[in-house]
């Protein structure tokens, strides 16, 4: 939340931690997995990994 928010910088050094702990329905999980993951596909970004 503050990192996003931007109140608090992130990481700073590559030794950094940034945690996210998720508390949701694994229903929000997929609904923001498929907004990122179409974003994604829009902008050519990111790199396909087969399962």
């Amino acid at each position: 939340g503050e990192v996003v928010a931007g109140k608090i910088p992130g990481r700073q050094r590559p030794g950094d931690i940034t945690l996210f702990e998720s508390q949701g329905l694994a229903l929000e999980d997929m609904a923001v997995a498929a907004v990122v993951y179409r974003k994604a596909l829009r902008e050519k970004a990111g790199r396909e990994l087969p399962l």
